[in-house]
């Protein structure tokens, strides 16, 4: 980067921490009114300014790095399934939940359960967040954005500090963060998500056209070669423009196809059911107490590595804990493999179900006949240790869905 590119970056910070401290200067968050101050602030903003700032919140280096790569990969338009979902939780949220919350002096979601319940529910609700929040999206957010400040800065040396170090950049962008959020609440974020929201979308704007243009000015025959239908003649790209290129070389049925918003139920990675059901186990629990044949796709004797929630939520807060952890990537599981028609056979054991299994024909996406993850790494660098035996996590899921069967059997459809 030349000089000109980190004076502007630096100027840029600079304004946006001063223009959210000063926005939020005088608010009293210490006072009997300090906390509607700092997380409402002050109910003084303009609802222009609210729903600015709920998106720009919601741009960060996950989009621009992560799902945007994903959506290149081979995912396409589907990766924004998880923004329409949260477009709809949104809407429920504003009109349902919150009107109530605010009647009632309410501002934070600890503070309901502790108006609900008790001050231990209140207790449990603010740990447990801040440890799934800290040790999950807010570390993968830091770490990627430290990933471009160590490549756009890389070799250059700042207060004795290599902002070419992934370390280095984590530290920089948590402690700047940190200080204008506790500085100034919910106000200064405001504020600041208004500079930076514009900036990321003016920025993205500019990007998606030196793109196009890029795209529109490249080789025809090279292009062809990347195409989602492998028969692209280069003579249709050597005519069209970088819109149209992209059309003709991400069009095309599923599941190669990228111009897709919905994936099949089939879809390994993204299928729209993931969305509303479940998976292998709930769908088996729920068809086994209905007393329905479980049915299983292939010979039953393919191999999965089926791991209890409880002891992935563990490796994930090891990973945000542990220091060895940074920029390194683990794998969770069991460390176990079981076979399909093992586990059905337990579930109809523990259900009484007389109905049995019933094979269908193996779906053609599904061509791995074992997956078992290796978790001597997690192990030696996390200390990392699945607690939970197979049959064990199985009778563990078997006893929600007894508790909960009345209500489940009445709402749910698998």
């Amino acid at each position: 980067m030349s000089g000109l590119d980190i004076m502007v970056f630096v100027v840029f910070i600079a304004a946006v921490i001063s223009l959210g401290l000063y926005k939020s200067k005088g608010e009293a968050t210490h006072s009997e009114h300090g906390a509607s101050d700092y997380f409402l602030a002050g109910r003084g903003l303009s609802w222009w300014l609210i729903g600015f700032s709920l998106i720009a919140a919601n741009i960060s280096t996950e989009q621009f790095v992560g799902m945007s790569g994903q959506a290149a990969n081979w995912l396409g338009l589907a990766i924004a399934s998880y923004e329409w979902m949260a477009a709809i939780t949104l809407v429920v949220v504003a009109f349902v939940f919150l009107p109530t919350f605010l009647r009632s002096g309410i501002y934070t979601m600890p503070e309901f359960l502790e108006y609900r319940f008790n001050a231990f529910a209140r207790t449990i609700m603010a740990v447990s967040s801040m440890i799934i929040l800290v040790g999950v999206p807010t570390a993968s957010v830091i770490y990627s954005g430290a990933k471009v400040i160590s490549v756009f800065f890389a070799g250059i040396t700042f207060l004795g500090l290599d902002l070419g170090n992934i370390t280095v950049g984590c530290w920089i962008i948590g402690v700047f963060s940190a200080v204008y959020v506790f500085a100034g609440g919910l106000k200064a974020c405001a504020w600041a998500d208004l500079l930076q929201g514009s900036a990321l979308i003016a920025g993205g704007a500019v990007v998606m056209v030196f793109a196009l243009n890029a795209l529109g000015a490249h080789d025809p025959t090279a292009l062809a070669a990347t195409a989602v239908n492998p028969g692209l003649d280069p003579g249709r790209l050597a005519d069209a423009g970088g819109w149209a290129r992209i059309q003709l070389l991400n069009g095309g049925l599923l599941p190669a196809g990228k111009l897709h918003m919905v994936r099949p139920a089939t879809d390994p990675s993204i299928p729209w059911t993931a969305l509303v059901v479940g998976l292998w186990i709930p769908n088996f629990f729920y068809w086994a107490m209905k007393g329905i044949p479980l049915p299983i796709t292939g010979e039953g004797t393919e191999t999965r590595d089926w791991t209890y929630v409880g002891d992935i939520v563990n490796g994930l807060v090891a990973m945000g804990i542990e220091e060895a952890a940074i920029g390194e990537a683990f794998n969770l599981g069991s460390g176990t493999d079981h076979q399909v028609i093992e586990m059905a056979t337990i579930v109809n054991e523990l259900t009484n179900n007389k109905a049995a299994v019933t094979f269908k024909e193996r779906r053609d996406w599904d061509v791995k006949t074992k997956l078992l993850s290796c978790v001597d790494k997690a192990n030696k660098v996390l200390g990392y240790k699945p607690q939970m035996k197979f049959e064990g996590g199985l009778k563990q899921v078997h006893h929600w869905f007894e508790e909960k069967w009345e209500n489940i059997d009445k709402s749910a459809e698998f």
